[in-house]
């Protein structure tokens, strides 16, 4: 498995591969670096962009705080006093750095001479002029200003104004919009001709909306990067364009570079180009690091792993042996715990699967071998009891005795909790006899008791047995069908075997089939309620009913309740099941009532899973409420297996029952494990003989004996008797004398339809 020259020459091997890796990491990481660079470029042209644009909105935000100044006086009207006050307030708390703010005035022409006189008071300026060149019907002069740096009297309508068609633009949407860089006119002034500024203007409708006028704020590009209040690295540099109007073949005009000399070497640099769109104006930003990209790489990055990995390749290569050996070591060891159970030692689950997949290409002849699946009965009782390191440890000693009592050839595993599986070899299975004994031997051995930390714990075994090729041609299926054969050998009383047949699965599929359609009969509405009477033994009169429920199925046909109701109790179904029961024998008396039919009262089957329910008592007296029904015309019979796993509240729910009236009888009674203990404790008030005691009373002595015993005791305790399946005169005649009070059976009729119910009983 492992070639000895490999390992003596493996040395080589591993330097030239470490030393390979030491190269192919510093690449790796060189270009890491690279990429570093250039990521860390699109971070901060990312940043830069989104705090411009975060600046900008801030400036939109004051240009709407004047908007919402105005809004809140009378018809937008607002005074020079009180704009100089909302300017000076809005220049006072210094959060944006704003060169002004303003207010022009929508005129008319012939409000002329009214808007000069007002600014002539504003300004004390006698001779102030309307200042445009547009012979128009309305005007939009600059009215208020503060700082009071702007012209009074200017027409933002005016031909001359670069961005007449901005403030047209402006007068007709309620956006807020901005004007390219333009010259503020105080900068104009003092020299400083260069398009460093913009103004966001924000249009006033009155309530019936018309247009009243522009409101602006105007700020410089240093106090927007001032507002912007990014931390850019010393060598990053960027520059500003706005191209809203920029034709593809144009090549843009920058209004704004942080370092001239750094742009005119872009033609050799890589640059980061991000744009934004804002209140109607597209800007472009480029940006980029100073420096080279070669020189802003941390060389010892990949310098230093690059001698690392060549001076690791010496070390490793001298312990390449060493490793090799261990590494075998851990195979072995993988290879063990994959094959071997860890607690048991037995062949674990994969392993097992594979000696079941073996030993059917050896049985491939035509020869016979048989699996056995084996399940410790109530182990979880020592592992709730006790611990579980102490059902460990019991484990471990029934292996031992697996090991002792099954044939050396045969393969053990153990597959689950405790679950075991064995399968014996094509030599050892001779016939059925043979395995039978091995079996009950296996489990007359795992029964015998066990001393466990000074502790005595008994368990039994169930086991279940499939056989190859008659049940199986795979391992899974045989493994399937012994699992299913084990549990049958659990329902046959537990601490026995079991062989799976063709009849198991067929049975299986049965009723798969019965609960699908037993679900779809509900759906549909397919189910019935007979009506079986139970009659007075000295007089024959009927003196009750037993709902009994019948399913005539298209696919199946007649289906005996014996059949599906244990299907419905272990699926679930029997709860709606049960519920159905109860209003369709309330519909029935409701409707016998409306035609003045009288019935006796009605004894309905009430399931061990019904009577667990919480509500199982609300739900009855739900169905009885809704329908009118005298509680005194409800009987309830139910077994005395519901009174095992839970009796204190099962007893308490009787008693509920009986205080309200309804009578309860215990059913097959005879047939459980403690019936006598609970006669005389709980509200019975009739016992019903199961009728594999009436079957054969006359042929039975002890049948006999018991059926007079149950009765004689049952009167005892006050309680009535009915024995059911009576079919002959004979048996009928016995039951009078041992002084049954009750009975039923095919002597006194069948289970009749609810149509036919009065007519027999009455005849």
């Amino acid at each position: 498995m492992y070639s000895k020259d490999y390992l003596n020459k493996s040395y080589l091997l591993v330097f030239f591969l470490i030393s390979f890796c030491g190269v192919f990491a510093a690449f790796g990481l060189f270009q890491g670096e690279k990429q570093r660079i250039i990521y860390e470029q699109e971070v901060f042209a990312d940043q830069f962009s989104e705090s411009l644009l975060m600046a900008l909105n801030d400036y939109k935000l004051e240009t709407l705080s004047v908007s919402a100044f105005f809004h809140s006086t009378e018809n937008l009207d607002v005074s020079y006093e009180q704009f100089m006050r909302f300017g000076e307030a809005l220049f006072s708390k210094k959060i944006y750095p704003i060169r002004n703010v303003y207010f022009a005035k929508y005129i008319h022409k012939n409000d002329i001479d009214e808007f000069l006189l007002e600014q002539a008071k504003i300004t004390g300026d006698k001779n102030i002029q309307l200042r445009t060149d547009s012979a128009q019907g309305s005007y939009l002069p600059l009215t208020y200003g503060y700082p009071d740096v702007i012209t009074h009297g200017v027409d933002l309508l005016s031909n001359h104004l670069p961005y007449k068609t901005l403030a047209k633009e402006a007068m007709v949407t309620s956006d807020t919009i901005m004007t390219p860089p333009i010259v503020l006119p105080r900068d104009k002034v003092r020299g400083l001709d260069h398009k460093n500024a913009f103004v966001l203007r924000h249009a006033l409708f009155n309530k019936n909306n018309e247009f009243k006028g522009l409101v602006g704020i105007a700020f410089t590009i240093e106090g927007l990067l001032s507002q912007a209040n990014m931390d850019i690295n010393e060598g990053f540099s960027y520059r500003l364009a706005d191209i809203t109007d920029l034709s593809k073949d144009e090549s843009p005009t920058w209004f704004f570079e942080s370092n001239n000399h750094f742009f005119h070497l872009l033609a050799s640099k890589e640059m980061q180009k991000k744009q934004f769109e804002f209140a109607g104006r597209i800007w472009l930003i480029e940006s980029g690091f100073e420096d080279t990209p070669h020189s802003l790489i941390q060389w010892k990055i990949f310098v230093v792993p690059l001698f690392t990995y060549l001076f690791l390749s010496l070390i490793v290569s001298f312990f390449v042996y060493k490793l090799s050996r261990a590494y075998r070591s851990s195979l072995d060891k993988a290879e063990y715990f994959l094959l071997t159970d860890e607690l048991t030692g037995l062949s674990s689950r994969y392993d097992i699967n594979e000696q079941v997949s073996e030993q059917i290409l050896k049985s491939k002849n035509g020869s016979m071998f048989a699996v056995l699946l084996l399940d410790l009965d109530h182990f979880k009782t020592v592992n709730d009891a006790f611990g579980y390191s102490v059902g460990d440890k019991l484990l471990v000693k029934i292996a031992q005795r697996l090991r002792g009592v099954l044939p050396e050839d045969a393969k053990i595993g153990r597959i689950g909790a405790d679950e075991f599986f064995v399968v014996l070899s094509v030599v050892y299975v001779l016939d059925r006899l043979a395995i039978t004994e091995l079996v009950q031997k296996i489990i007359n051995e795992i029964s015998e008791s066990y001393i466990v930390d000074e502790r005595n714990l008994t368990v039994g075994c169930s086991v279940g047995i499939s056989m190859y090729p008659e049940f199986g041609m795979d391992g899974p299926t045989l493994m399937k069908n012994a699992d299913m054969a084990m549990h049958k050998s659990k329902t046959l009383g537990r601490s026995t075997y079991y062989f799976y047949d063709s009849e198991m699965g067929d049975r299986l599929k049965r009723n798969v089939l019965i609960e699908t359609r037993l679900r779809l009969a509900m759906k549909n509405n397919q189910l019935e309620l007979y009506f079986q009477p139970k009659v007075d033994l000295l007089t024959l009169r009927c003196i009750g009913l037993e709902a009994l429920l019948r399913w005539q199925d298209d696919e199946l046909g007649s289906v005996s309740p014996a059949e599906f109701i244990p299907i419905a109790e272990s699926s679930g179904i029997i709860l709606p099941l049960g519920e159905w029961v109860i209003e369709q024998a309330c519909i029935h008396m409701v409707q016998w009532r409306e035609k003045g039919e009288t019935v006796p009262p009605i004894a309905i089957n009430c399931s061990a899973a019904q009577l667990r329910r919480d509500d199982f008592l609300e739900r009855l007296v739900s169905f009885i409420e809704k329908y009118g029904i005298d509680t005194q015309y409800i009987e309830l019979e139910v077994t005395e297996s519901i009174l095992i796993d839970d009796a204190e509240r099962c007893a308490e729910l009787l008693r509920e029952v009986s205080a309200l009236g309804m009578k309860i009888s215990l059913d097959d009674f005879g047939t459980g494990y403690s019936s006598l203990s609970y006669l005389k404790d709980l509200p019975f008030d009739c016992v019903k003989i199961d009728q594999v005691f009436i079957r054969d009373i006359l042929e039975n002595e002890k049948h006999a004996a018991l059926t007079l015993g149950i009765i004689q005791m049952s009167h005892s305790f006050g309680l009535k008797v009915v024995a059911e399946g009576i079919t002959s005169q004979e048996q009928l005649d016995l039951l009078r004398k041992y002084g049954c009070n009750f009975g039923q059976g095919y002597l006194f009729g069948k289970a009749y339809h609810s149509d036919q119910v009065v007519s027999n009983i009455e005849a």
